[in-house]
């Protein structure tokens, strides 16, 4: 047998071999993007549901603020209010501190899978500090209030008080939103070949989150970032 007729015979076994070696390849391939996938969407589901139960915390924290309004009726109304009991649901709340501060640690765990989350996490963990911080002065006038019956004067102040963090816990619970919305198109989108819209807020003074050379910044309604390293600080009147 000459090698010109050996290499024809044995020409379809080396083509076969190839065709398998890529075919192998690329199944290897496929597998090890689709672990990925799974991991990646594993870490989404994570840190949403920790999301999912910071703004649950917030609504709460909202709720409870809003509720001191009810109590002012009653009062106008010459009922008796508990405002120690109010103190201690409030302080029963801010204690539960894996609601408050899991998604931020759960994301700060997946960085290597989400980096251009990092920046806005710490943004939200600064605006979450000045809410509860923010709040201390209306809560340290509760508990003076709680010693005593209350003028409806003084129970105005206290609300007054309450009232500037009210829209602090609105733009957090927004901003969280967008940074779900954010993690889902990250994952999925390439997957189903469409994206969730983000949020457009009508009112250019509401804070939002978007992409800003490759981090995700809070920035206004003209795309200006908003927020900066330092952590400011509430004015106490």
């Amino acid at each position: 047998m000459s090698w010109s007729d050996a290499i024809k015979l044995s020409l379809p076994v080396v083509v076969a071999v190839i065709g398998w070696v890529a075919s192998h390849l690329l199944t290897l391939r496929a597998q090890r993007k689709g672990f990925q996938n799974q991991i990646i969407d594993k870490a989404r589901l994570d840190v949403t549901g920790r999301i999912r139960d910071y703004q649950h915390w917030l609504l709460e924290f909202s709720g409870t603020i809003r509720s001191l309004t009810f109590m002012r009726t009653s009062l106008s109304f010459g009922a008796n209010i508990d405002l120690a009991a109010k103190a201690q649901e409030i302080i029963a709340l801010q204690s539960r501190k894996s609601e408050a501060r899991g998604w931020s640690l759960a994301l700060e765990d997946y960085q290597i899978l989400f980096p251009e989350a990092d920046c806005a996490r710490r943004r939200l963990d600064r605006r979450h500090l000045q809410i509860v911080w923010g709040f201390e002065p209306a809560f340290t006038e509760l508990l003076k209030l709680s010693l005593r019956h209350p003028s409806p004067t003084e129970f105005d102040a206290l609300l007054a008080l309450a009232a500037k963090v009210q829209p602090l816990i609105d733009d957090q619970i927004s901003l969280l939103e967008d940074l779900r919305v954010h993690l889902q198109n990250s994952t999925l989108s390439d997957l189903v070949s469409r994206s969730v819209p983000t949020r457009r807020p009508p009112d250019p003074l509401i804070p939002r989150l978007a992409l800003l050379d490759g981090q995700l910044e809070v920035v206004d309604g003209g795309g200006r970032p908003t927020d900066s390293d330092e952590l400011t600080l509430p004015t106490r009147e």
